[in-house]
């Protein structure tokens, strides 16, 4: 990984790979960790928010989630995007 300074006592880091290539269709995984395993959520009412934040942006995409994990340090979910990338080919 690369990094350089910006001056003004900030920093850049290059991204540790390249973008994904969308396309329609596509099978996509997504993870979510806590730094040396903390956790992401505080409650249960945070896993709710989560959850409901992530349902309205699948439903107004179009997007199909076939297997999600949420535990209290780490999410996961696999899934196929739906009207964004229909949209943008």
């Amino acid at each position: 990984m690369k990094y350089g300074h910006l001056g003004f006592g900030r920093y850049y880091f290059d991204m540790p790979r390249r973008a994904r290539i969308d396309a329609a269709g596509a099978l996509h995984h997504i993870i979510m960790r806590g730094i040396e395993r903390s956790e992401i959520f505080r409650d249960d009412h945070d896993k709710d928010v989560f959850i409901d934040r992530l349902g309205d942006i699948l439903l107004d995409t179009r997007t199909r989630c076939l297997a999600w994990v949420l535990m209290s340090n780490m999410f996961t979910c696999c899934y196929r995007p739906g009207k964004y990338i229909e949209e943008q080919v």
